[in-house]
């Protein structure tokens, strides 16, 4: 075989590799909202957020997140929003406890569409 026909089939070869691993990547990743759980969100919130807001809000926890003009617009803003919190406050939190809190506060408060 010549070198000229063994680099034309390598080349072959590897273009063809790059073209049929394109073809079965991994879809998009879902929201992590979408498979979070809201009870434990529910109790990292009780534990971690409830008594700043207390003092933020006059004693309402909840009117943080129904105060006219709100900030936050989206799910993937709230799920920010939650991770900044936990950031400025230092609650050592894993990104699945931060979608926990998210998914428990778009399902009370926000109802944020998918």
């Amino acid at each position: 075989m010549t070198a000229k026909r063994t680099t034309t089939r390598l080349s072959t070869v590897v273009l063809l590799g790059a073209l049929s691993g394109a073809a079965f990547q991994a879809p998009a990743l879902a929201d992590p909202i979408d498979h979070a759980d809201p009870k434990h969100g529910k109790q990292l919130h009780d534990a971690a957020c409830t008594s700043c807001h207390k003092r933020m809000y006059g004693g309402d926890a909840g009117a943080i997140y129904t105060q006219p003009g709100r900030m936050i617009s989206d799910r993937t803003e709230l799920l920010q929003r939650v991770a900044l919190c936990v950031s400025r406050n230092h609650l050592g939190w894993f990104p699945d406890d931060e979608a926990d809190v998210a998914r428990y506060l778009n399902d009370t408060y926000y109802h944020f569409p998918r």
